[in-house]
């Protein structure tokens, strides 16, 4: 907790070192901005202990186990998970076989990963907004909801969102073949992310007040168990 407080008052002292111009400068000076700002959080999330996050240390345990694999076992993994229907996420492995051609360093993965991701969100921020002051708002989202799974943990998961950060802007562009290939390929690393691809249907519905109405009941849906017992505790 400490390390996040340190990091989001450098996020704070970043937006007022960068400013919030109207000139023509602005781009180049949010651009910066946000550079600043992925850095920040590539470092935090990339140089992580293995005490820090829930399963920090189990995707150790698995990094290591991919070491040992021969490629064939890695190509079999595919044929055990959509042939035999046993395990999960066979893209998975692959992607960490590759990443080992390059280094076998636990720590220098991570890294990887959090630059994987980081690129894709500071991109996101990029295209998707117009002052600092959006950008500072949304890293304070990010790091309020998203942190303690997206930085600290989740590694499948964190590496399919960033695909889907990427599709997201398939869609403004009406290229729903590029969308559906990058949601494929995520869907090897983690298959949940398959259900992004509803957004392309709810960008196209004009009615905003729908959509937002449907998302609220939706996530009620969704998250009902977990609010009731939480009620009850």
């Amino acid at each position: 907790m400490g390390v996040q407080i340190i990091l989001f008052i450098l996020v704070i002292i970043g937006y007022f070192a960068f400013g919030e111009s109207v000139s023509v400068g602005q781009n180049n000076s949010r651009k910066k901005y946000i550079i600043f700002v992925s850095v920040l959080l590539i470092l935090q999330s990339g140089l992580r202990g293995l005490s820090v996050g829930s399963d920090t240390n189990v995707y150790c345990v698995d990094f290591e186990n991919i070491v040992l694999k021969s490629w064939n076992e890695i190509w079999y993994g595919f044929h055990e998970v959509y042939i035999e229907g046993t395990g999960k996420d066979a893209g998975y492995p692959l992607f960490v076989k590759m990443f080992q051609i390059i280094n076998t360093d636990y720590q220098i993965f991570l890294i990887f990963v959090a630059f994987v991701f980081f690129y894709a969100f500071g991109r996101f921020l990029y295209i998707n907004t117009s002052s600092n002051k959006d950008v500072l708002l949304a890293v304070a989202i990010y790091q309020a909801v998203f942190y303690s799974f997206m930085s600290i943990t989740g590694i499948r998961q964190t590496l399919a969102t960033a695909f889907t950060l990427f599709a997201f802007e398939y869609i403004k562009n009406n290229k729903w073949i590029k969308f559906i290939l990058l949601l494929f390929i995520a869907s090897f690393l983690h298959k949940s992310c398959l259900v992004f691809a509803a957004a392309y249907l709810v960008c196209k519905i004009s009615n905003v007040r729908f959509v937002l109405i449907s998302s609220v009941i939706v996530f009620i849906t969704i998250e009902q168990p977990k609010l009731i017992r939480n009620i009850r505790v």
